[in-house]
């Protein structure tokens, strides 16, 4: 087994035992910050995150897209949250790519739409965009979110803050539920638009 000492690492462990500064020190220093290193990534990563970045620059997201319109209509924020009853947290986490869009009634949604006059075609393509950034994060939180419904049922003694920081994985099904549940959203919301 090959072990490797990182520069920085190496420069830290200079720093410590040292105790001063001494010229070897400073030597130490501008090499390591000076140098240039070589980095490996796994090809088919490298492949995996250039697709997604591709896919991203190239496809507007839900928010990219509400953002677009209200800035191209100079729509007042404000306003359109007074028309459509959108709370102001659910309008910023939709803006911001951080819910899909199946978290908020189907109605409320179709009326922030109209508002917006954002055609359905265009609305659909951003929707599949922001599932496929955000899908896999959305699905965690929400069997964290179960995770945490469950601790505090069973274990009185368990708090909300600790059940949430445990390391729930995302299941192959977990996956294909939260596909399912937008596809049917994404069904009826055609249906009404």
């Amino acid at each position: 087994m090959t072990y490797k000492l990182d520069p920085f690492e190496t420069l830290l462990k200079l720093a410590l035992s040292e105790g001063e500064f001494t010229n070897e020190f400073q030597a130490e220093v501008e090499a390591t910050f000076n140098g240039q290193y070589a980095t490996q990534i796994d090809p088919i990563k490298e492949a995996a995150i250039l697709n997604r970045l591709e896919y991203s620059v190239a496809n507007e997201t839900v928010g990219q897209l509400i953002k677009s319109v209200i800035n191209l209509e100079q729509t007042d924020v404000s306003t359109l949250l007074l028309q459509t009853g959108l709370a102001e947290e659910t309008f910023a986490d939709l803006t911001e790519d951080r819910i899909l869009i199946d978290r908020i009634a189907i109605m409320m949604f179709k009326r922030l739409m109209n508002q917006l006059a954002i055609p359905f075609e265009r609305l659909e393509k951003a929707v599949w965009v922001t599932y496929q950034l955000i899908g896999d994060v959305v699905a965690s939180q929400r069997v964290s979110l179960e995770g945490r419904r469950f601790y505090r049922q069973s274990s009185p003694g368990i708090n909300e803050t600790s059940a949430q920081h445990r390391n729930i994985p995302v299941s192959r099904s977990t996956k294909q539920n939260q596909r399912s549940m937008l596809d049917q959203y994404m069904a009826e919301l055609k249906e009404i638009y």
